[in-house]
């Protein structure tokens, strides 16, 4: 065993035949480094932008940031998922003719995560030239937040379709009930009631006004449950999560024996010539098991996990959500028809004009109500639909000029410098071993039949 003190010695006493192997060894490592392909990493980030809270009036637009609003729950890890999509990969690969499946593309050359403590999502792609990896990146984000978009502006032209259908019936109830109040008028003469008349009929109004609400609040939710559900039918159940890539066990066989053939080639060696058969034959086993190597498989893919889809997750939670509201919605409607039954019991002791009139008058107004509410919810949903406002948008791009390599050059080179000096040292110590080894056996000599043989020990 060495110890520090006779290494040093000996690296000083051969400094020339050190510095030289070190000078070559270093070379090539620094060779290798330069040569050794890297992977640029290219990273856009975009911004989730969180529904407005209830009563707060800085939105510009507070009527279309409301129908955008579907799900204020949504979690930052289901934008993930959704940015993660095959179609917006295989649009992605499409578009740059990267030549690669969009599984795989996936899976090796993309990564998207969100940064910690924000609502900000980093999309980064790796590549080996710097700017298709920052191409990759762009397109990934872009296609991303224009999917978003054109989900926002499908669900506010499904909104529109729904409420064009009750605005139709709200019109032609609308109508019917001022042509009947008008007649009604025309023929009776009747213009005014008591003053009891009137505060049983503001209660009434009052019921109403909650039974109206309720109504357009269940026709919304009832609109958006069909929307949650249509998505939810072209929505995949599970996803695949991961992959476990392991070591091909051919390939460990094949080096395993490898280095085998090249130990007892190197004994061979210390003991025979060059054109030695053993030695012939052992260089042979060592280039066929090399081209075997060669063309071995490196990695394989040891499993496969398959989880459930976040995105039908997340559908089915809404839509249980919505169902909810839709039946808490009808058992509020029971108590408010009910109450309104109660007071119109009380009506009916009033002189029979009054009575229709004052009825004329609510189904008047609740129709006017109805539509006015209908049209302004109405025109919402088509400025949505024509504007596709999204509550996704890129916060900053990929740049070629800012994309990571690795590994990295200066690394890389200070590795291969501290392996260039470790393979120096071991080497001038097993030189100085095989020099003192040699220096240790006795001197061979000539027997009388001029055959080389060695010598007895010399008795001390």
């Amino acid at each position: 065993m060495y110890d520090l003190a006779r290494l040093m010695l000996l690296l000083r006493k051969r400094w020339k035949a050190a510095a030289l192997l070190f000078g070559i060894l270093a070379a090539a490592g620094i060779v290798a480094a330069l040569l050794y392909p890297r992977t640029y990493v290219a990273t856009s980030q975009v911004l989730v932008q969180q529904p407005a809270k209830e009563g707060d009036s800085t939105a510009t637009y507070p009527q279309i940031a409301e129908l955008l609003a579907w799900n204020p729950d949504t979690t930052i890890e289901t934008y993930v998922a959704l940015a993660l999509q095959p179609d917006v990969a295989a649009h992605v690969v499409r578009r740059l003719h990267l030549g690669v499946a969009p599984n795989r593309l996936l899976a090796r050359y993309l990564n998207v995560a969100p940064l910690t403590n924000s609502n900000v999502i980093a999309i980064s792609a790796y590549w080996r030239d710097r700017r298709v990896a920052s191409a990759i990146a762009n397109a990934v984000a872009t296609e991303f937040v224009d999917r978003q978009r054109k989900l926002a502006a499908s669900q506010a032209a499904q909104a529109a379709d729904s409420l064009a259908i009750a605005l139709t019936r709200a019109q032609a109830d609308l109508s019917n009930a001022e042509n009947a109040l008008t007649d009604f008028e025309s023929t009776s003469g009747v213009a005014d009631a008591n003053g009891q008349t009137s505060a049983i009929i503001a209660a009434i109004g009052d019921i109403q006004s909650k039974t109206r609400g309720a109504e357009l609040d269940r026709s919304q939710a009832q609109g958006q449950l069909r929307s949650v559900g249509t998505q939810i039918a072209g929505t995949k159940q599970t996803v695949e999560q991961s992959q476990t890539i392991d070591t091909a066990p051919v390939a460990d066989e094949i080096d395993k024996e490898l280095s085998e053939e090249r130990v007892q080639l190197s004994q061979l060696e210390q003991q025979f010539t060059g054109k030695y058969p053993d030695v012939v034959a052992a260089r042979r086993q060592i280039a066929s098991l090399e081209a075997a190597m060669a063309k071995a498989p490196r990695t394989r893919v040891a499993s496969t996990t398959v989880a459930l889809n976040p995105v039908g997750t997340t559908l089915d939670g809404q839509a249980a959500t919505l169902e909810a509201q839709i039946a808490g919605q009808t058992s509020e409607l029971r108590t408010l028809h009910a109450q309104e039954d109660g007071l119109e019991s009380q009506l009916r002791a009033f002189p029979g004009l009054v009575s229709r009139l004052s009825s004329l008058q609510r189904r008047a107004k609740s129709a006017e109500t109805i539509y006015d509410s209908l049209q302004s919810s109405y025109f919402n949903a088509i400025v949505a639909k024509n504007m596709a406002v999204s509550d996704l948008s890129i916060v900053q791009r990929a740049s070629p000029e800012l994309a990571e390599v690795r590994p990295s050059l200066v690394l890389a080179i200070a590795v291969m410098l501290v392996i260039a000096a470790l393979v120096t040292i071991a080497l001038i110590v097993l030189l100085d071993w095989r020099r003192r080894v040699r220096s240790a056996l006795p001197e061979p000599s000539k027997n009388s039949s001029g055959r080389i043989s060695l010598g007895e020990p010399v008795a001390p």
